[in-house]
């Protein structure tokens, strides 16, 4: 009695078969072209993405991902180089350039900075344009370097105008002819201090 062919062989191609068809990508019929049937790119991309299977938009979604962080990066490297020394911009927190490391979406200021060579610090300036942060710099980096451009301290104008008089009594500061101060004249310097200047203006630094 000769032997049975069974059929599990074929079940088996069928299955397989079938996997095949869940993997592959559906086919859309897409515009031909032309003026009238141009479509946005966005509208391309989701036509595309609905064309794909599950598997295959999860791997574009990942190839996606990697790819805009790669860009993220050569965009922060090309502005950081593309700053000059010595400026910055300013983004602000909206900008995409601190939400998400891209391509700057804002209008920000620029900061320029010289360096004291007399107090050992920076001189920052925040200013509108990129431009306007540039001629700032230029005009004040050898203001800086001379120590003709001091860093802005913090002492008011009460202390200031005391410690003028004192080194006026003592002699450290003398008037237009080399002499020194009469105790009336500083007698009357101070007594305007006190009653007019110091009043409105004494707590400016």
């Amino acid at each position: 009695m000769p032997a049975q062919i069974a059929e599990r062989p074929k079940r088996r191609a069928s299955h397989e078969s079938a996997a095949g068809e869940s993997l592959s990508a559906q086919i859309l019929q897409f515009p031909s072209g032309g003026a009238a049937e141009a479509i946005d790119p966005a509208t391309a991309l989701a036509r595309i993405v609905q064309s794909l299977t599950q598997h295959q938009s999860l791997a574009l979604g990942r190839e996606i991902g990697v790819l805009s962080a790669a860009i993220a990066q050569e965009v922060a490297v090309a502005e950081a180089q593309d700053n000059p020394e010595g400026m910055r911009p300013r983004h602000s927190e909206r900008c995409a350039t601190k939400r998400t490391g891209g391509a700057c979406d804002c209008d920000p200021p620029w900061e320029a900075w010289v360096w004291s060579t007399f107090d050992k610090k920076k001189i920052r300036k925040t200013l509108p344009t990129r431009q306007a942060a540039t001629k700032w710099r230029r005009k004040h980096l050898g203001l800086a370097e001379s120590g003709q451009l001091r860093v802005p301290t913090k002492i008011t104008l009460t202390e200031t105008a005391y410690t003028w008089l004192e080194m006026a009594r003592s002699g450290e500061i003398l008037n237009r002819s080399g002499k020194q101060y009469k105790p009336s004249v500083l007698r009357t310097m101070e007594g305007d201090y006190r009653l007019r200047l110091i009043p409105s203006w004494g707590c400016t630094s």
